[in-house]
């Protein structure tokens, strides 16, 4: 059970121009979630799984845009509150 704690989750969400993002699902493999993301839109982001996150907004590390051209970009699109 203690190995669940510390497992990786990636989140695939989906960037809507002016609105807030929108969860397109969580996967406990990031090439599994990679799979899911359509267009230049989706992102990926890591979570571990049982971790509190601040309530401030924060920069979300390792979160990246798979069909972005250059292939990861800094998530500055993705900021708010996990």
């Amino acid at each position: 059970m203690r190995l669940l704690s510390k497992k990786k989750l990636f989140l695939v969400g989906r960037w809507i121009d002016n609105k807030p993002w929108e969860v397109q699902g969580i996967y406990d493999s990031e090439k599994v979630a990679s799979k899911k993301c359509i267009d230049d839109t989706y992102f990926i982001g890591p979570l571990n799984l049982n971790e509190t996150l601040p309530a401030q907004t924060i920069e979300w590390s390792g979160a990246y845009y798979p069909k972005a051209k250059g292939s990861y970009l800094p998530p500055s699109r993705i900021k708010g509150v996990l």
